[in-house]
């Protein structure tokens, strides 16, 4: 496997700082955060070779799939500036709807619903999804994400994953953002949440890391569920 590092938006990039996400007596957030987490619930019909991104049509921005913590649970950055897992790299192709939220569109094409981006990284238009998974998200609050990322309140995540074969519920993921205090809940890797691995797990696509990240930051790319076991790749 070649060296690559994930480019990705980055926002909430901030330096660690007293008082903010922990200073109220009265602060609910860590009640809040007791139904944030992962719930595996079964295993794909069969193998998935594609996945579908899907959200509502009140979400007007791109959703980060990546959000790195510190230690005490305080947001550094939404995105990454390390080497992580994305679902396109593992499948055939994934799928979103075409719009301003969209990671990527077909060029020269306006009007198509759907974009289909290949492996190869080519982008294809099309009208319907076809993808064998479908991963949804849902927002507590829309409205929040019209804001600047850092004037955010808090909001709730929820991934769905669906296996679009059978119609059956595979996994759930919730996780909360509190951009204004700069926090989140909801980790499933160390002081990292990340969609994509929790995607992959919930599919049982086996996630490859290259051997140059496992020496450098070892467990930290290890998810808390036990469901996964990483392979090691080449440099």
């Amino acid at each position: 496997m070649k060296k690559k590092i994930a480019l990705v938006s980055i926002a909430l990039l901030v330096s660690d700082y007293a008082g903010g996400a922990f200073g109220h007596p009265n602060d609910q957030f860590a009640d809040i955060c007791k139904e944030a987490g992962v719930r595996f619930i079964k295993h794909p019909s069969s193998p998935v070779r594609s996945v579908a991104f899907t959200w509502s049509s009140d979400i007007h921005r791109q959703l980060f799939h990546r959000y790195e913590l510190n230690a005490k649970g305080k947001t550094l950055l939404a995105g990454s500036l390390f080497w992580s897992p994305h679902v396109e790299d593992y499948t055939d192709f994934i799928e979103e709807k075409i719009g301003p939220e969209s990671r990527f569109g077909p060029p020269g094409v306006t009007n198509a619903k759907y974009a289909k981006k290949l492996h190869d990284g080519s982008v294809l238009g099309e009208e319907s999804l076809s993808a064998d998974v479908e991963v949804k998200f849902e927002v507590s609050n829309p409205a929040e994400l019209d804001k600047p990322v850092r004037m955010e309140s808090l909001i709730k995540y929820t991934v769905t994953v669906l296996d679009r074969r059978t119609s059956e519920k595979l996994a759930t993921m919730v996780y909360w953002v509190d951009g204004v205090n700069r926090r989140a809940c909801g980790t499933n890797l160390k002081d990292t949440i990340d969609v994509d691995v929790f995607v992959l797990e919930a599919t049982a696509i086996p996630i490859t890391i290259p051997a140059w990240e496992i020496e450098r930051r070892g467990r930290a790319l290890i998810p808390n569920s036990p469901r996964w076991e990483p392979k090691s790749g080449g440099s």
